[in-house]
């Protein structure tokens, strides 16, 4: 049998697993928690939202409530343009190809209309059949909806934004260059914004008629960053700054700018919301709404925003005061915060001065302040409960310090326990009465249920504690950023064991009982996974990957073979294995955002928290992997789960093969499209 008759073989197997496999699903925050970078209200009641990962949303109530819509692939959608509330058209762009879709039936259904090399892509359309689109210098022209398109010019600049009053006189920003046609884009005018604005990055335009308009760009550099805003009563023959912010070591920028009228306009920065009633002779900065970087109007003074994780807002004052529409659940999660679940259906997850806690499998989370016993700082870095009731915390109180607080109430109160401790970054139980955690270089232990507490080991020579976990009283393991301890009586006596190369930074472990264990951390720019079969005596690497993937952060195996690995610079990907880690696979999750950490109960049941506060979800936990050791000279093939899942009648997957270290990944010595009809 030829290698190419089994790559085809292996295809077919892999096509009937991704039939069955379960995706990951959002559980926090609803309706999702991806970045929307666009918000338009097609009229009083319908409008759209969009942004990283395909998340695309549509509301009918007047942006009271959004529905998470299915969109065909995961692109990062940086445009939308509604010309009613059933024709409209999306751009965005991954992995330096730019797409464009058209809908006809508000977002149920969409038709890929443009697939381009690119980096950046801006859509304007005029009408049901006139619209242009830019794709980095390029302008595109069409007349019929999308169907075809023709090159109208090429410009020096990388385009931002377009805009047209009617289908002769448009502008379009790029660079610090601003450009105006009245020829329907075939020659440009070319103004270019002098110093002191040499650095400005112009991002959008917009004109109320022929002579007004305004525009928004920012100025980087060392120590820089600032956002400043223009108007033009010429036409864009001349600009003059209205407003700016931010500065050196004052860093901020303008997200979006709306208009309604010659008078009536709005600006974001920051979350702050800046509101002109004269044109933009004065602004009042009205209030600041967290994580808005979108704004739209529905006419009157109605108006929708949207931002960073998801959020979505509603004023029906004019920005005065703002309605939360998105879950109230975002909360200050970043690395080294925890995630435990007691069953799959009482679970907790751990933030800066507050936990998110669901009783219900995870279908609804509720915030719980946590009290910060008068610190400023006061990070939950770890969580640990014996039961549903009766639980710890660890915290970070900024500056390398923390301590050990306890609930008897299920979280909604607690009391301190040990204060002025180092950092508690892991607790951990084998029972109910015996249980561990680590401060710094010490290990605490308590044989009373958490009663009392008592220093059971401390080593002058280890750095940071980062992770311990007993499999039985006696075995047990702790791990640091320089070293991995080892003990087989009950944490009376340690000793070092090493995982290669020496130096690994050891950011989790996991033991499945005393013989099987995995640690994962980096070392240098470089990250590793480690398996032993022998308790620790002798360590194998499983996998040695690239930069873009620094900093693996939680491992977890519910059984020899199936396991998961997330990490902070994992974009869209997590990595699972089948088989005990002989191979990791790339599996898709719906976000880009830093992961942190992952727990399943039981087989069918599993949790990643990550940045945020976002909490996805897991249900038939389990992913056959196909077999791949047919394959002749040591090649590994793979491919890609499908978008969307489940299929559609014609689908695009992406597979390669290497001879990497047991990962398989995207685009690794070669890649190929594979096309097939069901």
């Amino acid at each position: 049998m030829n290698v190419k008759f089994k790559i085809v073989c292996f295809i077919l197997t892999w096509i009937s697993t991704l039939l069955a496999q379960q995706p990951w699903q959002w559980q926090n925050p609803k309706p999702q928690g991806n970045p929307l970078w666009d918000i338009q209200a097609v009229s009083s009641t319908v409008g759209y939202a969009a942004g990283e990962q395909g998340s695309f949303l549509k509301t009918v109530n007047a942006g009271i409530d959004w529905e998470l819509l299915s969109f065909p692939r995961r692109i990062d959608i940086n445009k939308i343009q509604f010309i009613n509330e059933n024709l409209g058209w999306v751009a965005g762009q991954k992995e330096n190809q730019v797409y464009l879709y058209q809908t006809s039936d508000g977002g149920i259904s969409w038709k890929q209309q443009l697939k381009l090399p690119g980096d950046r892509i801006s859509i304007f359309f005029l009408d049901k059949k006139t619209g242009w689109v830019a794709v980095d210098s390029t302008i595109y022209y069409t007349i019929d909806s999308g169907k075809t398109f023709e090159i109208r010019s090429t410009l020096q600049s990388v385009i931002s934004y377009l805009y047209f009053l009617d289908p002769l006189l448009g502008w379009l920003v790029g660079g610090n260059r601003v450009y105006k046609t009245g020829d329907g884009g075939y020659n440009w005018q070319v103004i270019t914004l002098q110093s002191p604005y040499y650095r400005l990055f112009l991002q959008k335009v917009i004109f109320i008629n022929e002579n007004i308009g305004w525009a928004i760009g920012s100025v980087s550099g060392p120590n820089h960053l600032s956002g400043h805003l223009f108007k033009t009563s010429d036409g864009g023959l001349t600009w003059e700054q209205q407003l700016n912010v931010g500065g050196s070591f004052v860093y901020n920028y303008f997200t979006d700018m709306e208009f309604k009228n010659e008078l009536t306009g709005w600006a974001i920065a920051g979350g702050w919301i800046f509101f002109t009633n004269d044109g933009g002779e004065h602004w009042d900065n009205m209030d600041r709404e967290d994580y808005l970087t979108q704004i739209t109007h529905n006419g009157k003074s109605t108006l929708w925003g949207c931002g960073y994780l998801g959020v979505l807002l509603t004023s029906t004052d004019g920005g005065l005061n703002w309605t939360r529409r998105s879950s109230d659940t975002i909360l200050d999660v970043g690395e080294g915060m925890d995630l435990f679940m007691w069953n799959h259906e009482i679970g907790f997850a751990s933030a800066s001065k507050a936990l998110l806690k669901t009783t219900d499998e995870g279908q609804t989370w509720k915030k719980i302040k946590v009290d910060d016993f008068g610190h400023d700082i006061f990070d939950i870095l770890a969580v640990w409960f014996n039961d549903p009731l009766h639980g710890w915390i660890g915290t970070s109180y900024g500056s390398g310090w923390g301590g050990l607080y306890r609930t008897f109430d299920g979280g909604h109160s607690w009391s301190s326990q040990i204060d002025s401790l180092h950092r508690i970054f892991n607790i951990y139980f084998v029972n109910d009465s015996l249980g561990w955690f680590v401060s710094g270089n010490k290990i605490f232990h308590t044989k009373d249920g958490g009663d009392s507490w008592f220093v059971q080991w401390q080593d002058s020579k280890t750095d940071e504690f980062m992770s311990i976990q007993f499999v039985t009283p006696d075995s047990g393991w702790a791990a640091c950023l320089n070293r991995l301890l080892e003990t087989h009586d009950g944490g009376i006596n340690w000793s070092r064991i090493l995982p290669r190369p020496e130096g690994l930074a050891i950011l989790d472990l996991q033991f499945i009982n005393s013989q099987d264990g995995w640690v994962i951390g980096y070392y240098g720019n470089d990250s590793y996974i480690y398996k032993t079969s022998d308790g620790g005596l002798t360590w194998v690497a499983q996998s040695h990957f690239a930069p873009i993937y620094a900093r693996p952060r939680s491992v977890y195996f519910i059984d020899k073979n199936h396991g998961w690995v997330v990490g902070s610079g994992f974009k869209g990907k997590i990595l699972y294995t089948s088989n005990g880690g002989r191979i990791w696979q790339e599996i898709e999750v719906p976000t880009n955002a830093p992961l942190y950490r992952v727990h399943f109960t039981d087989p069918q049941h599993g949790w990643i928290l990550g940045h945020g506060g976002i909490i996805l979800n897991l249900f038939n936990g389990i992913v056959a992997v196909p077999e791949i050791t047919e394959v002749e000279n040591s090649f590994r093939f793979t491919l890609y789960p499908n978008y969307p899942n489940p299929f559609t009648p014609l689908d695009n997957f992406s597979g390669g093969y290497s001879q990497s270290h047991g990962i398989l990944s995207n685009g690794v010595n070669s890649e190929t499209t594979i096309e097939y009809e069901l």
